[in-house]
C-alpha cells in the first residue's frame, strides 16, 4: 500500500516542529528583574505614601472613601466618557473583575455624568459588571495632583 506524499510531508513537518520545540532552551517569563523599557518611568516610591481621604460616591449616592475597602487588593481606576484612552480600557478592567474576584476594582468616573448615565455608559462599553464610583468633583485628581486623565 502506497501513501500519500502530502501525509509524509505533514508528518515530516510536524515531527521537524516538535523537535524544534523540544531543544528550545526556555527560561521563566519574569526572569529579568529589569522592566520592560515602557515601565522604565514607573519608579516605587522607597517608602510608601498614605493614601488622601478622598470621597466619592457610588450609584446609591452613598459616600464612601478608600478607607471602605481596608483589608482589600484594591485597583484604582480615575476614568470618564470624554477620556478615549479611558474608554478603551475599561473592557479590559472589566475583564481582570472578572478574573480576579479576589481583587477590588474600584473604577471612579471623573465625570459629571449621573450615576445612571454611568451604568448606561459602562454597560454600552462592555463593562456593565463594574460597580458605579462617581467623584464629579474631581477630588481624586486635586489629591494625586494630577492635572487631568489619562
Amino acid at each position: 500500500m502506497r501513501r500519500h506524499p502530502t501525509v509524509t510531508l505533514a508528518v515530516l513537518a510536524v515531527a521537524a516542529a516538535a523537535a524544534a520545540l523540544y531543544v528550545i532552551p526556555t527560561s521563566p517569563v519574569h526572569a529579568s528583574t529589569n522592566p520592560p523599557p515602557a515601565l522604565a518611568k514607573l519608579v516605587p516610591d522607597a517608602k510608601p505614601k498614605a493614601i488622601p481621604a478622598v470621597a466619592f460616591v457610588d450609584d446609591g449616592g452613598h459616600r464612601l472613601s478608600l478607607a471602605t475597602f481596608h483589608g482589600h487588593y484594591v485597583l484604582l481606576n480615575l476614568w470618564a466618557t470624554w477620556c478615549a484612552p479611558c474608554v478603551k480600557e475599561l473592557p479590559a478592567i472589566s475583564h481582570l473583575h472578572k478574573a480576579l474576584p479576589e481583587l477590588t476594582i474600584v473604577a471612579v468616573s471623573e465625570g459629571q455624568e449621573s450615576a445612571k448615565d454611568t451604568s448606561a455608559f459602562l454597560k454600552a462599553h462592555g463593562a456593565g459588571d463594574l460597580t458605579v464610583y462617581l467623584d464629579s468633583n474631581h477630588a481624586f485628581l486635586a489629591a494625586f495632583g494630577a492635572f487631568g486623565l489619562p
